[in-house]
């Protein structure tokens, strides 16, 4: 009987067992994932081209800055030449005429020397930003080669593809001719095609921000251009898209005013149009971007 009364105890602890560890299985299998788990993953060589597309556009708008930028060399000349001429009509007349004619040629020759030296300088460094841009475009080239399969597998078409290597090309041949706007346009359009890809990636925001930032820069680009009507139409192009990604995006309670803080920044740019300010337009778009820019980090 003991044995017998054993037996059926480890039977019953057995099955109760088995039972505890069915119910426990089964309620992990139930657990919904998390968000970020719901994610598709996006290529790093993808990530990267965005991420050295953001920096190109950052250095070409700080050559455009250094191209701009006056020489300070110019206004010391001035003022030094100023205030050469003004002792020159303190100094006594007994003074050698043909003395102060020499002082005054060396400083005139000293003054052009450092004229010379200085747009050198500066010459050699607007170079030096042209050749990293430039480097930059070359990595784009090769990560695009690396993605081009992985495009084509997560559901690229050929048209996908040929337009983004258009965009990129021309690109290239912009900056080899050394055209500042041009680039940055052509920068914009590569952006506006890069977008596509990520729409393969199902949960990810990043095709919705890079429509809005391409929009934005055409706004401007367009200024720049005074192309005012065209400002005016793609301004238009913008809500649309702002919407899906309000409808897209996840943000915790503390993040959610980021959205609002966006359209609010969306609407100034399309009210500052009216003014044809190439920099208010500017100072609007710069706006917008952070905005976008704080909203993917907020995903993260």
């Amino acid at each position: 009987m003991i044995r017998k009364f054993s037996k059926n105890r480890v039977v019953l602890i057995l099955m109760i067992l088995i039972l505890v560890l069915t119910v426990v299985s089964c309620g992990q299998k139930q657990e919904k994932p998390k968000e970020e788990e719901t994610k598709d993953k996006i290529p790093q060589e993808l990530k990267s081209m965005s991420e050295d597309s953001e920096k190109i556009i950052e250095e070409v708008e700080k050559l455009q800055d250094e191209v701009d930028k006056p020489l300070k060399y110019e206004a010391e000349g001035k003022n030094k030449e100023e205030s050469k001429k003004q002792e020159g009509s303190k100094e006594n007349e007994g003074e050698k005429e043909g003395e102060t004619k020499k002082q005054e040629k060396d400083q005139k020759m000293s003054e052009e020397e450092k004229n010379k030296e200085k747009i050198l300088m500066k010459e050699e460094k607007i170079y030096k930003m042209w050749e990293s841009i430039a480097s930059k475009i070359e990595s784009i080239h090769g990560g695009f080669n690396d993605y081009h399969a992985k495009a084509l597998e997560a559901g690229a078409t050929e048209e996908d593809i040929n337009k983004f290597k258009k965009a990129l090309d021309e690109l290239t041949l912009a900056v080899d001719k050394k055209d500042d706007k041009l680039s940055l346009e052509k920068l914009n359009q590569m952006n506006f095609y890069m977008a596509r890809f990520f729409d393969f990636y199902k949960g990810n925001i990043d095709a919705e921000i890079l429509r809005i930032k391409y929009y934005t820069r055409k706004v401007h680009l367009d200024g720049m251009m005074n192309k005012w009507n065209e400002a005016e139409k793609n301004i238009e192009e913008i809500t649309p898209i702002y919407e899906r990604l309000d409808q897209k995006i996840k943000l915790e309670e503390k993040d959610k005013p980021l959205m609002d803080k966006l359209k609010f920044a969306i609407d100034d740019l399309e009210n500052s149009i009216k003014y044809k300010s190439e920099k208010l337009l500017k100072i609007k778009r710069d706006i917008i971007i952070k905005n976008l820019d704080s909203i993917k980090d907020a995903t993260k």
